[in-house]
């Protein structure tokens, strides 16, 4: 794989799948990283400190203990897996309009990078954010819990398309 210019750490379903998902994050070396979800609302940078408990605050805490320093760290506020894509790739393409093609990762098990890939390819064909950059896949380990939810989440996608067209 590439040198990543941005890899983005996407929030789990628990502190400990966002220290995994860090950890790895780290061993890639990008040169910025990108966190993306909210679990509160109203997190930015500036008032971070004010949400102690949040998920982006542990992961922004994790990677300034390895020594990445605030510069180098985005925040997009994507409430799920299609909104990670659209916020965390609409930011990209408006701070970096003009570079060159970037190579942006993402890390997170191999079923959700999956589900990461597809909501990619759907998003840039219909229109809703531009293939500017490259997309690479960084993988952490799937658990047990993690293969339960996807089976989850994709019979709750089936029934929602059932229901709604």
């Amino acid at each position: 794989m590439k040198k990543l210019d941005i890899l983005i750490i996407p929030t789990g379903p628990s502190f400990e799948e966002d220290q995994e998902r860090t950890e790895r994050a780290l061993q890639e070396k990008p040169k910025y990283f990108m966190i993306s979800g909210i679990q509160n609302s109203m997190v930015e940078m500036h008032i971070v400190n004010t949400y102690s408990l949040s998920q982006i605050f542990q992961i922004y805490k994790n990677l300034k203990k390895k020594h990445i320093p605030p510069s180098k760290m985005l925040i997009s506020k994507g409430h799920n897996s299609e909104g990670n894509i659209y916020e965390s790739f609409s930011k990209i393409n408006n701070l970096f309009k003009g570079n060159e093609k970037l190579n942006v990762g993402i890390v997170s098990y191999p079923s959700h990078l999956n589900r990461f890939n597809k909501i990619y390819k759907n998003m840039t064909s219909d229109g809703r954010i531009e293939k500017t950059h490259n997309f690479y896949r960084v993988e952490t380990d799937q658990t047990f819990n993690e293969s339960v939810y996807e089976i989850a989440y994709k019979i709750i996608s089936g029934i929602r398309f059932i229901r709604y067209g």
